[in-house]
């Protein structure tokens, strides 16, 4: 048999009574001649015309493993590699590299083609992720490679989860949060918007803390937040906005108080120091009820302003006299005193007071 189609060399693979033989190391994908010649005691006979083999191939063997060319991007990794040593009697044609997530335990295949390298994209920043190798003719795949594994460079953060609100009182609100994914890079500050609408926020904190406190805000009222996280490598998208809902308090104060005259007290009819209207007569309806005279010496009327209420309903105004025993009203804005001492001066101021309301954030 002679491996060389030349027909230069010959080896003798076969000697003995049979008329068959099994021929074993011979290459995958190998051509070779075959001729086979008599012996008898009369002597040897010619060789038989050369006869052609050709051995089938085989898929190729494994290669070396794939690495990383030049330094890894964020969310995209390039790979290279060589061919097998072993390609089993038949070109190359294809490889296949599979790509192993970070804690995965199947890979699924990247690339299939005849190039040596291959770009992979689509990657998440600062994990690692596991490579390997396959090449194939037309035999089939061979085994794959030992795995390679490259760490993705760093990237922004990712979204921080929607921060939680704590409201301290009517005026004050905390704001806390997580730390996000950071990506491969330490998430160095995060940045807190804050506003009366979900359009229109505007920051309001820049630090490395977890939490923020908001003082100064308005009772019974709304606010959105959101927060997003910043690392060497850039700044993340912002989080879901939050709503938040301020309790209601205590009414404003009473800012704008003016004593009545004495027209616009005698207008008012019936008004007591109740703040209700007398009741006519119940045994003689047909007689008209004198009409009251209040005195500028004994009686002060007085008219304000409502505040703002602070998310509740004002219930009583409280009129503070100084020594006086203060005076209680419905909700009115305009009430008279009676009973006063002629001659004498008073000190007077109106504070509102609401009915109590739950309101959660």
């Amino acid at each position: 048999m002679s491996a060389d189609l030349s027909g230069c060399t010959w080896n003798r693979v076969y000697s003995g009574l049979g008329t068959e033989c099994a021929c074993d190391g011979l290459s995958p994908g190998g051509s070779y001649q075959a001729r086979v010649h008599c012996i008898s005691a009369g002597g040897e006979s010619p060789l038989t015309e050369a006869l052609q083999i050709q051995t089938p191939p085989v898929p190729p063997g494994p290669c070396q493993p794939p690495r990383a060319v030049g330094k890894p991007k964020a969310r995209e990794v390039q790979l290279r590699w060589t061919p097998p040593l072993v390609d089993g009697g038949s070109a190359v044609s294809s490889y296949s590299v599979e790509m192993f997530a970070p804690q995965a335990d199947e890979g699924r295949e990247v690339f299939q083609g005849s190039e040596l390298d291959c770009t992979v994209g689509s990657l998440l920043p600062g994990r690692t992720y596991g490579f390997r190798l396959r090449a194939g003719n037309k035999a089939g795949f061979g085994p794959f490679s030992e795995r390679t594994e490259v760490t993705t460079g760093p990237g922004a953060p990712e979204a921080c989860r929607p921060p939680h609100i704590n409201c301290k009182s009517a005026t004050c609100a905390v704001v806390s949060w997580e730390v996000p994914h950071c990506n491969g890079a330490a998430v160095s500050e995060y940045r807190l918007e804050w506003g009366a609408a979900e359009g229109s926020m505007q920051n309001c904190y820049t630090g490395a803390a977890l939490s923020h406190e908001l003082r100064g805000l308005q009772p019974a009222s709304s606010y959105f937040c959101r927060v997003q996280a910043v690392n060497v490598t850039g700044v993340g998208p912002f989080s879901d906005a939050v709503l938040c809902q301020t309790p209601c308090s205590v009414p404003a104060a009473v800012s704008s108080v003016h004593a009545l005259r004495e027209s616009e007290m005698r207008m008012e009819g019936g008004v007591t120091e109740r703040g209700e209207e007398e009741d006519e007569d119940e045994e003689d309806e047909s007689d008209e009820a004198p009409p009251l005279l209040y005195s500028p010496s004994t009686c002060l009327g007085l008219r304000w302003e409502p505040p703002c209420n602070h998310g509740a309903e004002i219930t009583s105004y409280l009129i503070d006299l100084g020594e006086r025993q203060p005076v209680l009203t419905g909700p009115v804005t305009k009430y008279i005193i009676q009973n006063l001492q002629p001659d004498t001066t008073y000190r007077y101021r109106d504070a509102g007071l609401s009915i109590d309301t739950e309101v959660y954030a």
